[in-house]
């Protein structure tokens, strides 16, 4: 089937090289630019994201799991969504430059925790109905689509998380416990279908040359469990992290109105300018 061994099969996308060599090559002019005097995210998270965005989609991890294996490809859908934007963002916290005032109404809405987590969760279930599955499956340019629907859905969902920008929705430290906690109950529907199926759902992994002593349903349900495992895993660190900072809040501070479960905006000056 293939002219070079499968470890020897990379990908060379332009558009992916170059947007992630853009990025590489201007943060230090945006950290430079926004002047947190330190107070901003970490070098070192923002250039891990996009290594591992790179080593997610141009590596041989892309074809493995496209051609062969359920289970690697979702390894690389929860790097693409638990990995690669917590990352990133965490990377350009304190150093985004104000959002146009006509932009802003739009970005406020879709980085609402409510809108935000329904519309991730319920594309990320979607895409991995078998028949939206295989569609993406069977045309290289259709599922770059779907990557690049997922990973920026991803990026609206750790948003009010994160809190990378002044301007938009950021969660206190009991609404982070909550919103991830509602985000793990709706990732359960598409967990337990594909876990707990009866057969294998997705034709392209059933008819793949057997490349592990797996068979497709034990290979699905590998991939069911990866989701579970991983993104649950992330959560557990949001949840330790949140919960340890709200205790180690002084009594003022979590009497005030910001530990609400609703999100919270810095207030600006000259906002949308």
């Amino acid at each position: 089937m293939f002219n070079s061994p499968l470890w020897l099969m990379w990908n060379w996308h332009p558009a992916v090289l170059g947007a992630a060599g853009l990025l590489a090559v201007g943060y230090p002019w945006l950290v430079r630019k926004t002047n947190t005097q330190g107070q901003g995210g970490s070098a070192a998270a923002f250039y891990s994201g996009l290594v591992i965005l790179l080593l997610s989609t141009e590596s041989p991890i892309d074809h493995l799991g496209e051609i062969f294996l359920f289970w690697v490809h979702m390894v690389q859908h929860m790097l693409l969504t638990f990995t690669v934007p917590p990352l990133i963002l965490l990377g350009l916290r304190g150093h985004l430059p104000d959002i146009p005032k006509r932009v802003l109404p739009v970005a406020r809405f879709f980085t609402q925790p409510m809108v935000a987590t329904l519309l991730f969760n319920g594309v990320f279930s979607a895409f991995h109905f078998p028949s939206l599955y295989e569609w993406a499956i069977a045309n290289r340019f259709y599922h770059s689509i779907e990557h690049l629907v997922l990973v920026g859905l991803a990026f609206l969902f750790w948003t009010p998380i994160i809190g990378p920008h002044r301007q938009l929705p950021h969660l206190s430290e009991p609404g982070k416990i909550v919103y991830v906690f509602l985000s793990g109950l709706l990732m359960i529907p598409v967990f337990a279908g594909v876990t707990f199926a009866d057969a294998a759902l997705y034709p392209s992994h059933v008819d793949a040359p057997r490349i592990m002593p797996l068979t497709p349903l034990e290979d699905q349900q590998l991939g069911g469990i990866i989701m579970k495992l991983w993104g649950g895993l992330v959560y557990v660190i949001v949840l330790v992290v949140a919960f340890y900072r709200w205790v180690a809040q002084d009594p003022a501070a979590k009497a005030d109105p910001p530990v609400s479960v609703f999100p919270r905006r810095e207030a600006t000056s000259g906002e949308g300018a």
